[in-house]
């Protein structure tokens, strides 16, 4: 992501913060780093990288145990 990009979205982010939760926000933080762990799992599949389901799972579990 740009640098514009990111300071849009961090000033949307500021203006909608005033009406989130905490735990909303967090929600969110989560979906995104979320879809963008698979995002990258794809990319890496399509060019060839492939990484053992079982490690997958794994970090997985890990990352959730962080929430």
């Amino acid at each position: 992501m740009g640098t514009v990009k990111f300071k849009e979205v961090k000033k949307e982010i500021e203006n909608l913060s005033t009406n989130l939760s905490s735990e909303d926000a967090q929600h969110i933080f989560n979906d995104i780093i979320f879809k963008k762990k698979v995002n990258e799992g794809l990319k890496d599949s399509e060019a060839g990288r492939l990484t053992n389901w079982e490690d997958f799972k794994d970090e997985i579990k890990e990352w959730y145990k962080l929430k």
